[in-house]
């Protein structure tokens, strides 16, 4: 029992490093690459100085509980959901605000150390402050996050993970509700260490989780292999997404003299005629149409002259996706051939708007779904790469 701390610790220590890797693979030149990194150095510079010091300092205690390390989780978890969510660097300019609590409890830690070792009044204050503020710290994040993100988050995958954190972030915070009432007389419980230790491990488990997820998503053969049935089942409504990051038009299966052979037998118009109102529906989108913010299903079937009820079996069944992700695919494709470029000195919003979109986070979530990149990043990394 004893020497279990190390063997979960190992255990972060290893999955952290295994996330490193994924997270250079998938994410490197965007925002969340920094995010992840440095959350993942960060739990492993915790788990390394527990171990340090369960094992070379037995007797000292408040170096152990007395760490304010819990104070930089809920941090961590709010800046990560705001880049992953909203694609963008931005979120990393102030990053420095959400830690300044925990930078100035290491100056408290440091101080009672070296200056206060016996004063035992002042450890049980510092310890009840300490642990107090990070139950409330992470139920406060926890609800931010939710109220703040919640309408913004649309593909599975993301839901998934974020859930996922705010369960194990308010969880967290019970633990540490728990040691307001019992690590506060200065000795280290080793029940609720363990459980927090494991808390550690898991947070790590769902990053390599997702990272698998994305990774598996980047590779077009394993959707059919029994990891990607395994894994993948948060991103089957994105099943259809192709590899070639270029060309967002391919996932709706508007291909270059290629029809997909789809049986109509339910449907209540013919073969026939869905391939003619695709044809129009070419014609119409080639007079780009969906620059139009204003943009609906209704409007759209007005201007191809096709009964809307017709119009949502050819998306249905003839291209096999919605009017949103149609009409999206088109956007995202505009908005990259400005990117790309050389000489559009236009604003990212601006470039958003002459797109289509009117939202700054769907214009993001979009782009990222096609590109796994922010427009921001995918600007940045065109321009070094040439």
């Amino acid at each position: 029992m004893d020497n279990l701390y190390f063997v979960i610790l190992s255990n972060v220590i290893l999955i952290s490093l295994v996330n490193i890797f994924f997270n250079r693979m998938i994410y490197r030149g965007q925002a969340y690459y920094s995010v992840q990194f440095m959350f993942l150095c960060f739990i492993i510079m915790h788990s390394i100085y527990i171990c340090l010091i369960r094992s070379f300092f037995l007797e000292a205690d408040f170096i152990n509980i007395g760490a304010p390390f819990g104070l930089f989780y809920a941090p961590f978890f709010f800046v990560g959901i705001s880049v992953l969510i909203n694609h963008s660097s931005t979120a990393l300019e102030n990053i420095w605000k959400h830690f300044i609590i925990g930078a100035v409890f290491i100056l408290f830690f440091l101080l009672i150390l070296f200056f206060f070792r016996d004063n035992v009044l002042l450890k049980k204050i510092y310890l009840l402050t300490m642990y107090g503020l990070t139950c409330i710290q992470m139920i406060l994040y926890c609800v931010f996050v939710f109220i703040k993100f919640n309408s913004d988050v649309k593909d599975k995958k993301s839901i998934a993970i974020m859930s996922q954190a705010i369960i194990l972030m308010l969880s967290t915070a019970l633990i540490f509700l728990a040691f307001v009432f019992s690590d506060v007389e200065g000795e280290s419980n080793l029940f609720n260490s363990l459980v927090v230790y494991g808390l550690m491990l898991g947070a790590v488990i769902i990053l390599f989780r997702y990272n698998l997820l994305t990774l598996v998503r980047k590779f077009k053969y394993y959707k059919k292999s029994y990891t990607g049935r395994l894994f993948f089942d948060y991103t089957k409504d994105n099943e259809e997404l192709d590899d070639n990051p270029k060309a967002p038009l391919l996932v709706l299966g508007i291909r270059d003299g290629e029809e997909e052979t789809v049986k109509y037998q339910k449907s209540r118009i013919s073969e026939a005629e869905i391939k003619t109102y695709t044809e129009k529906l070419k014609k119409v989108m080639a007079a780009k149409i969906y620059l139009n913010s204003d943009l609906t299903l209704d409007v759209l079937a007005r201007k191809v002259r096709i009964p809307k009820y017709h119009l949502t079996q050819v998306f249905n069944l003839g291209l096999r996706t919605n009017f949103n992700k149609f009409i999206n695919a088109h956007r995202v494709q505009h908005a990259v051939s400005l990117l790309d470029d050389p000489n559009n000195q236009d604003s990212i919003e601006d470039i958003m708007m002459k797109s289509g979109f009117n939202s700054r986070s769907s214009f993001y979530r979009v782009f990222h779904l096609y590109y796994d990149i922010s427009p921001v990043d995918y600007r940045k990394r065109k321009f070094h790469s040439n």
